[in-house]
């Protein structure tokens, strides 16, 4: 299902939404922001096709929590500059997740705590970013699309830091 509801969403929009077309307007590489915009493009078809074609909120709840997770796989190699498109992407992802409550910390424990009932609220706010993108792209508008990437996106915040912490790679580093 992750190939369905992610990688093939994820691939799509960079066949029908590559940002190489307005390279001219960015002062910044087009990747940096290509492979965030593929992920929302994914983030979005999986809102479209719960809200338009039925597919059902578990499993809509279960290929969210499918992208949370994974996640997890690039903050592992966070120091990575071959990764840093899909680094900036769960920075984000890890920011939104927070502040709809869809992932939080446990209070005692520190473990990451997932709540399903946030998958909408996050899908929201993922989907407005998509479509902040895009008129940024079709205006050609470099200087919203460099503010989305670098303001908005790639800023780590206190979350996205105790994130890192639990991961094991991580804990060896300090």
């Amino acid at each position: 299902e992750q190939l369905v509801y992610h990688v093939a969403a994820h691939e799509v929009g960079h066949a029908i939404y590559n940002l190489r077309n307005v390279d001219k307007c960015l002062a910044f590489p087009s990747i940096s922001l290509e492979e965030p915009r593929a992920e929302l493009t994914a983030m979005f078809t999986l809102k479209l096709l719960h809200e338009k074609h039925g597919l059902p909120l578990p499993k809509l709840q279960t290929a969210l929590a499918h992208f949370c997770l994974d996640g997890l796989r690039y903050f592992d190699k966070f120091d990575s500059s071959g990764l840093r498109p899909y680094i900036i992407f769960q920075i984000y992802a890890y920011k939104v997740y927070a502040q709809t409550g869809y992932l939080t910390l446990h209070p005692t424990s520190g473990l990451l705590v997932l709540d399903e009932s946030k998958t909408l609220a996050a899908l929201d706010i993922f989907s407005n970013c998509f479509l902040r993108i895009l008129d940024g792209m079709d205006k050609a508008d470099g200087q919203a699309l460099q503010q989305i990437l670098e303001t908005e996106m790639a800023p780590e915040n206190d979350f996205v830091r105790a994130v890192l912490q639990l991961l094991p790679s991580r804990k060896r580093k300090r």
